[in-house]
């Protein structure tokens, strides 16, 4: 009947609007996930960053603790020298490289 048919096609434009309405959940989901991941690779960056700062600081921390590699292959050669005799090195150099670059 008229009724039915009518009952339907109501039912089909109801369906339609759900699916339709899923569908922008979705595409809403998607991009808020979008949003999250700039905003997470943004918190990535600043962690790389933040790395290679913290890097680059214990470098500049590592490089007084160079003039002790340093002091110590001196007395090394201070050791080994005293006895072999032909091995006289200058130790001014060696003092000369220890000396900080970066002041």
């Amino acid at each position: 009947t008229l009724a039915e048919l009518i009952g339907q096609f109501v039912d089909f434009i109801v369906q339609t609007l759900v699916l339709l309405l899923e569908a922008l959940q979705g595409v809403h989901c998607l991009l808020v996930l979008s949003l999250q991941l700039v905003q997470f690779v943004g918190v990535g960056t600043g962690l790389l960053r933040g790395g290679l700062q913290l890097s680059a600081d214990l470098l500049a921390l590592g490089l007084p603790l160079g003039n002790l590699l340093v002091d110590q292959t001196l007395f090394l050669l201070e050791l080994s020298s005293g006895g072999v005799s032909p091995l006289n090195v200058d130790h001014e150099v060696l003092h000369l490289a220890s000396q900080p670059v970066l002041g």
